[in-house]
């Protein structure tokens, strides 16, 4: 039995079909059919039943999942404990952010490579929390009450948020998330005090929503450290308590003395430091 063929198993079983595990897989739709097909056929068992347009498991198909994730679990180990011993300062490290900070974080990137030229450092800046347990990224920026007990790190500062516009603009046209981000606690917040007849956008990338307030489409939720340095956006009434978040810098036990990642997570702990006021909107 190939390890391959079980992963097929695993993001068919967790995409609950075989649009999603393509995608994460990156192969072709056609191309997990006939894995899965395969599969079924040459163990001559069925792991799914075919429902709606979806893919269920079936009590065969459980029992191989279990198993499956655990080897999962096991080889990830591996991997990590093997990183662990990597003692050089080279090579790549990569880092998940929140996408309101990935341009932070990329300012902050020259001087380190400077200092340590042969680490290369890989960003991702996305709304998507990545799991490092499944060393999906070596060190995660996340904003949450509490981290999970299976990381280590430190608390960054405690984010601010507030209400942003174009000067002159109204406060009776707003800019939102979208169904995207609805679960984020900032979209929680928009669907409790920002009226549907309100609502003039509603948008999924922070990006989209900086254009859009400095566009003059309406007003929207920045966190400060963000709004506060967009030219010709300003703060439309008090910091918002309600959504201030801790910010930590996470990574996973097993790579936390990997001198590359530990370099990392000194620099960006430092410089962080410097930025408490500007992430706090404390500094005026």
């Amino acid at each position: 039995m190939k390890w391959d063929d079980l992963y097929t198993v695993l993001a068919v079983a967790r995409g609950g079909g075989l649009a999603e595990a393509a995608r994460t897989l990156g192969v072709a739709h056609s191309t997990v059919y006939r894995r899965i097909a395969a599969f079924e056929s040459e163990h001559g068992v069925r792991i799914f039943d075919r429902q709606g347009g979806g893919y269920a498991l079936t009590d065969a198909g459980r029992e191989l999942v279990s198993v499956a994730e655990q080897m999962e679990a096991l080889a990830l180990e591996a991997e990590r404990r093997i990183a662990g011993r990597d003692e050089a300062l080279r090579g790549e490290v990569r880092v998940a952010a929140p996408e309101a900070l990935g341009e932070s974080v990329c300012a902050l990137l020259p001087e380190f490579q400077a200092s340590y030229p042969d680490i290369v450092v890989q960003l991702t800046a996305s709304a998507d929390v990545v799991d490092l347990s499944k060393h999906e990224a070596d060190i995660a920026i996340r904003a949450m009450l509490r981290p999970p007990e299976s990381l280590v790190g430190r608390k960054i500062a405690d984010v601010a948020f507030a209400a942003y516009g174009r000067r002159g603009v109204s406060d009776d046209a707003w800019v939102i998330f979208d169904e995207s981000l609805a679960h984020t606690p900032q979209g929680k917040w928009e669907a409790k005090h920002v009226p549907a007849e309100k609502v003039r956008a509603r948008l999924g990338s922070r990006a989209l929503f900086v254009a859009a307030l400095s566009a003059g489409v309406g007003v929207g939720v920045l966190p400060c450290a963000l709004g506060d340095q967009e030219p010709g956006l300003a703060r439309v009434g008090d910091v918002l308590p309600e959504l201030s978040l801790p910010l930590w810098l996470l990574t996973h036990p097993d790579l936390k003395a990997v001198p590359r990642v530990r370099a990392l997570m000194d620099y960006l702990t430092q410089r962080f430091a410097e930025q408490r006021e500007l992430l706090e909107a404390t500094s005026g």
